[in-house]
């Protein structure tokens, strides 16, 4: 709510304490979806019209359409055996951009993106591990002797991107597992 709340005073240009956010109890999800953005619709229509009760919520349409979609990955891997058919070299290439862009300003907004003078989105960010975003899981938890593990961070993606349950973890799992198959 407080994330949201400052994102939506920057939005009208007031001040945080002049923003009263009302949390309501809703379905869950696995990951980012669209509540910030149905908060930040909620807030614009109260402001224009004000006194008047307000109540936005998306359909399921309006979510699959605007929300925001788990990020690209692409996974390279390599190992060598011993002579015993142990791995002795294990090598692991992620590509992904930021797992999170919440919570944020105003530019994390659909409606701050679309306004006559809109709010930019901020730069993706890299999340460091242990949290991790592309590179969480990637360090597998066998013990190889030569582990090699490269997270590629891409800062630009085509579409609007946030958070999945496990963030990159599902990706590198099923790439890691897959390969010890």
């Amino acid at each position: 709510v407080y994330p949201d709340r400052q994102g939506i005073a920057q939005m009208l240009k007031m001040p945080p304490p002049s923003v009263r956010l009302i949390h309501v109890e809703g379905s869950g999800c696995y990951g980012h979806n669209g509540a910030d953005d149905a908060a930040a619709d909620a807030a614009l229509i109260a402001h224009a019209m004000p006194g008047v009760p307000v109540r936005v919520q998306w359909m399921r349409e309006q979510e699959h359409a605007w929300e925001p979609y788990g990020p690209a990955m692409v996974t390279k891997l390599k190992a060598s055996l011993d002579e015993d058919g142990k791995i002795a070299d294990w090598n692991f290439e992620v590509w992904s951009n930021t797992h999170s862009m919440r919570p944020g300003g105003a530019g994390c907004m659909l409606a701050a993106q679309h306004m006559a003078q809109p709010f930019t989105v901020p730069a993706a960010k890299p999340i460091p591990l242990p949290e991790g975003g592309g590179d969480r899981n990637a360090i597998p938890i066998y013990a190889f002797p030569n582990a090699h593990v490269v997270h590629h961070f891409i800062p630009e993606m085509p579409l609007r991107i946030s958070a999945m349950r496990a963030l990159g973890a599902y990706h590198n799992v099923f790439s890691i597992e897959s390969f010890m198959d």
